[in-house]
């Protein structure tokens, strides 16, 4: 029998805000090799048209010789699913920002109703979780960490996107940061 080890949604990984917030701004910075002039501010404050507002992480980069792309990062660390009125608040700090994209991650995951708003707005929604839950295993019982293999990464996202079928998953770890890539500079 083959399962995967299970996530649960309502028991978020234990996580410091400081480390959750290192991880996340790590991963971005591992896609600067692909971007010019990429850079990402921790807690920067933005002004808009209604005030000023403290984003978790700014990133920065350029295109087209010279044009600055601004993208807005949130890290959310809820006891429930993200959801959608948490997207649409992006966005708008967004649009009073002039910002161009925006990401929300999350260590409980996101409701259907965000995965749908956020596909809607090109807003990237990802699940940060324990890199333990990117491996399978055919054993019927949890798996201690010592026993799995060593290239397992200690943090990884699931990024969810609406398909055709219901939701495609993709995995972004400290190694595999490719569909972060293409996303921002698409």
């Amino acid at each position: 029998m083959t399962r995967e080890i299970a996530w649960e949604p309502s028991t978020p990984i234990e996580v410091s805000p400081a480390e959750y917030e290192t991880q996340v701004a790590s991963w971005l910075r591992a896609t600067e090799g692909q971007l010019t002039s990429f850079s990402v501010q921790h807690l920067e404050t933005l002004s808009g048209s209604a005030g000023e507002y403290v984003i978790d992480a700014v990133a920065r980069f350029e295109i087209f010789g010279g044009s600055e792309i601004v993208v807005l990062v949130e890290c959310k660390k809820l006891k429930r699913s993200v959801e959608r009125d948490v997207v649409v608040i992006l966005k708008g700090k967004m649009q009073e920002t002039g910002s161009h994209k925006g990401i929300i991650f999350s260590t409980s995951g996101f409701q259907r109703g965000a995965i749908e708003y956020a596909a809607e707005h090109g807003i990237a929604l990802i699940t940060f979780v324990d890199g333990v839950h990117t491996y399978i295993t055919r054993s019927a019982e949890d798996v201690p960490r010592s026993y799995l293999p060593a290239d397992i990464p200690k943090y990884a996202g699931f990024w969810p996107s609406p398909s055709d079928t219901g939701l495609t998953v993709s995995t972004i770890s400290s190694t595999n940061v490719e569909k972060l890539n293409l996303w921002l500079a698409l």
